[in-house]
């Protein structure tokens, strides 16, 4: 496993869509059910995974954009080497034009292991077993997390991630650590218009601001990024 880097989210409880009894919160890697503290990627501080290299730089990013971290979770990730694209497992790597330099904590819990589509090869875009509902066939931990690494590769290799989003598919660690200092309420709260929805990937539409990303236009859980340029999906006006 390698370190990969960290996020901060707002967890909230499991959505009714998600008839999954034995999950009460979802700690996946993406960010269709439980939103990241910011639409982070707008501000270009992330690193090479499109995450964060410390809990630092989330600070940074927070403070200079007054946005409020109070009520957030701080997580910190590991992936495997390779990637799934549904019959082999490849290498891939970090994004090479963007400085990687990821701090691993001193201190983490292991939450559990989630496997997180990545089509575009950058952003962290669905995680099925919240996203599509596959926790609700799958078993997994109160955390909507499988229990094992073997669990999570051998679901992929038995075809048990095929009719949900499309790969390439990567096995995280994720595991909850403690922010090293009290988050001040000084900022105001800026949503993440990318996770105003509140329905299963496959039926999506993403509202951003007046204007909409169509059904037909939006395959995955990554509404704005389709590559590692700047450039979003195109925008339909409603």
């Amino acid at each position: 496993m390698i370190p990969v880097g960290y996020m901060a989210k707002r967890i909230d409880q499991t959505p009714d869509w998600l008839k999954a009894q034995q999950v009460i919160d979802v700690y996946s890697v993406s960010s269709c059910v439980n939103e990241d503290f910011a639409d982070y990627i707008d501000y270009w501080e992330h690193n090479g995974y499109w995450l964060f290299d410390s809990p630092g730089a989330i600070e940074k990013v927070a403070r200079e954009k007054s946005i409020s971290l109070e009520g957030t979770k701080l997580f910190y990730y590991e992936a495997h080497e390779l990637e799934f694209d549904g019959e082999t497992w490849n290498p891939y790597s970090s994004e090479p034009s963007i400085p990687t330099n990821v701090d691993p904590p001193k201190l983490k819990h292991l939450e559990g292991f989630d496997v997180v589509t990545f089509q575009a090869h950058n952003h962290p875009e669905c995680s099925p077993l919240s996203c599509n509902g596959l926790a609700e066939n799958i078993q997994t931990n109160a955390h909507c997390l499988l229990e094992s690494f073997d669990k999570a590769e051998s679901s992929l290799n038995n075809g048990k991630f095929v009719k949900c989003e499309a790969g390439p598919y990567r096995i995280f660690a994720v595991y909850s650590v403690d922010w090293p200092w009290p988050l001040t309420t000084n900022a105001v709260r800026v949503p993440s218009s990318q996770n105003r929805f509140v329905m299963p990937c496959s039926h999506m539409s993403v509202s951003t601001e007046r204007r909409w990303v169509s059904p037909s236009n939006s395959r995955t859980c990554f509404p704005r990024w389709i590559s590692s340029s700047r450039h979003p999906l195109p925008l339909a006006e409603t």
